[in-house]
């Protein structure tokens, strides 16, 4: 992916009895919400083994992935997996245009993603949602990957490339939104759709517009 370098750290990731012993001490703080995401979370071979030891323990997990390996055998695992419906799966999707996803995703997998995507759509207690992340190169799809998400009934998010210190992320010059004038028509182009975002959604479009006039997301 151009966007994110992460896939070229090369540090350990901690292994299923760490995460145990540290995730059971979260929870003693107070902590019930869990992030789960990559590179590629369905990379890791232990990954219905964490999936499982969050959901039982009482966490709701978020699983951010790129889609390509959510197939119908992943989904039926997932959702059984799912008390309470605890777990929602967001896909990453930055384009229904091939060329464009190539660019950003740097893999010819779009077809594969958009029909694991209308999979995802079908198991309704996954609390199923896409990702869009906003670069110059993609932001005029933002209505139809919008129209995309409300024809299946799952819920949109959009950010915008490079908006927070937090992320893994990648400068790269043909995705920055790096001028006035492509900031205004991203811009223009959210509020089109922000109508469509719940109160809570509408919060972060709006931090995210900050960001696009300047000021900068911690």
């Amino acid at each position: 992916c151009s966007m994110c370098n992460i896939y070229k750290r090369k540090e350990d990731e901690m292994s299923l009895d760490e995460i145990k012993k540290v995730f059971l001490n979260l929870k003693e703080f107070g902590i019930h919400t869990v992030f789960i995401q990559g590179g590629e979370p369905f990379l890791r071979k232990d990954i219905f083994d964490v999936v499982s030891f969050l959901v039982s323990t009482g966490f709701n997990i978020l699983i951010i992935t790129n889609g390509i390996l959510l197939s119908e055998d992943v989904l039926k695992k997932l959702d059984s997996l799912n008390l309470n419906k605890r777990i929602t799966v967001s896909v990453s999707l930055d384009s229904l245009n091939r060329e464009t996803y190539i660019k950003i995703r740097g893999v010819d997998c779009l077809k594969k993603v958009l029909e694991n995507i209308h999979n995802l759509s079908k198991y309704k207690g996954l609390n199923g949602e896409i990702g869009t992340t906003l670069t110059q190169i993609n932001y005029k799809e933002i209505i139809k990957i919008n129209k995309l998400s409300s024809e299946l009934k799952l819920k949109h998010n959009i950010s915008t490339y490079n908006n927070a210190i937090n992320y893994a992320s990648n400068s790269n010059s043909e995705l920055d939104l790096n001028s006035n004038e492509i900031r205004k028509n991203v811009i223009s182009e959210i509020k089109k759709v922000r109508k469509n975002f719940n109160f809570f959604s509408q919060i972060f479009i709006n931090e995210n517009i900050r960001y696009l006039n300047g000021n900068y997301i911690g």
